[in-house]
């Protein structure tokens, strides 16, 4: 449902721009489908993260993380799941800004 959700929203922005979706609108987008998603016609909360479930969307430019409250926030790097918090601590002391591919990938492993 929600790639679904996503690749419609790429191809919506495609077809009335002639530019690919920014990753920035598209975070915001679903998140808030994520907020939306469990409220009412009358706006009155019905399920609170139906989805139960963050999204990471990256480019090789911009990588967003979007949290099953409806947040979308904007990292260097990210890491979610089991051990991701320790993965994360991990994350913040050893990315550089000027790692290249390889060193990237290993740290990421």
């Amino acid at each position: 449902m929600l790639t679904s959700f996503l690749r419609n929203e790429a191809q919506s922005h495609w077809f009335n721009f002639e530019e690919a979706v920014p990753i920035e609108l598209l975070a915001e987008e679903l998140s808030v489908k994520f907020s939306d998603f469990g409220r009412s016609k009358r706006g009155e909360m019905t399920m609170g993260r139906p989805f139960g479930a963050g999204v990471l969307l990256a480019t090789k430019d911009a990588l967003f993380y979007c949290d099953p409250a409806g947040n979308a926030v904007k990292y260097k790097a990210k890491a979610v799941g089991a051990g991701g918090v320790s993965a994360q601590e991990e994350l913040e002391v050893q990315y550089k800004d000027n790692l290249d591919r390889t060193e990237g990938c290993k740290l990421g492993l």
